[in-house]
């Protein structure tokens, strides 16, 4: 395949996530995500790959905007900055299974069945 359709395909995903303000803005703070319960391993990770999360912020989004995905924006962050990251800077296996208990609890709500 050659790179040309797939950047026009991320250009458009990017654009209509864009067009949408109301994704991915700052959520209140009760909404919000809640990166505490995570191991340091993995908030550096999140802190680091932050910078290039726009159109949205780890800090400010909600929880239902990071586990629904409308866009795959998150997916796509998450696939090529947060989990290169986590590979590399947490090697203990116990510290994904933290993550990923962390993520089923807080995305179940918006998720269910589809975790």
């Amino acid at each position: 395949m050659r790179p040309a359709p797939i950047l026009i395909f991320l250009a458009s995903l990017a654009g209509a996530a864009m067009a949408d303000t109301k994704w991915g803005g700052p959520a209140p703070k009760d909404d919000r995500m809640s990166l505490d319960p995570l191991p340091e391993c993995w908030q550096e990770c999140f802190n680091e790959g932050n910078k290039l999360s726009k159109p949205w912020d780890v800090n400010t989004i909600s929880k239902r905007d990071f586990c629904e995905d409308k866009y795959f924006a998150v997916s796509y962050w998450r696939g090529y900055t947060l989990n290169p990251c986590t590979a590399k800077k947490c090697p203990n296996k116990e510290v994904h299974n933290t993550a990923r208990k962390w993520y089923r609890e807080m995305c179940e709500p918006y998720l269910g069945d589809d975790l």
